[in-house]
Parts: C-alpha cells; structure tokens; sequence
C-alpha cells in the first residue's frame, strides 16, 4: 500500500462523511428560511453571539490552564530539590557518625 492510496482513502473517508453532514445543513438552513426568515436570521445572530462567547471562555480557560501548569512544574522543582537535599543530609550525617566512629 503507498502513500498515495493511503491518502486517497483518508480524503474517500473524509468527503464519505463530510458532504452528507454538510448537504443535511444546507436543506435544514433552506427549510428554516422558507418557514421564517426572521427567526433563522435570530438564530444565525445567536450562533455567532455563542461562537464568540465560547471562543472568549476557551482564552481564559487556556491562560488559566497554562498559570496552573507553571504553578505545578515550580512545586515539582521545589520537591526535587528538597529529596536531593534530604540525601545530601542523610550522607553528611553518617559521614560524621562514622568519624566519630573511627575516632573511638
């Protein structure tokens, strides 16, 4: 199988699925002007009032997100440095008994 028959099915089975979503929204818009052209227009207005607002969400659930990755990789360091300290400490410490111990 080569690149290009892999890519022919991938695009088979992107417009397979894409062209009859796309023709079914066609015909709803259609049939939704034919019914009421004003409460189509207020829908269309309302979807892009919605599109705004969840784009608008979605920046300041991103910012968030970044600010708590940050805050998560600075605690991680900090615990890193603080499980290194701990067996520098436990080495010094058995440095000093087992001088004292030679010592006696």
């Amino acid at each position: 199988v080569t690149e290009a028959e892999l890519a022919g099915d991938l695009l088979w089975a992107a417009l397979q699925r894409g062209v009859p979503g796309f023709l079914q929204l066609v015909a709803m818009a259609g049939r939704m002007v034919l019914q009421s052209w004003p409460l189509t227009l207020a829908c269309a207005c309302l979807a892009g009032i919605m599109s705004a607002a969840l784009a608008h969400l979605g920046e300041r659930l991103r910012v968030k997100a970044d600010m708590a990755q940050a805050a998560t990789a600075r605690l991680a360091g900090h615990v890193t440095e603080i499980v290194g300290a701990v067996s520098v400490v436990k080495v010094h410490g058995a440095c000093e008994l087992e001088c004292k111990e030679l010592a006696d």
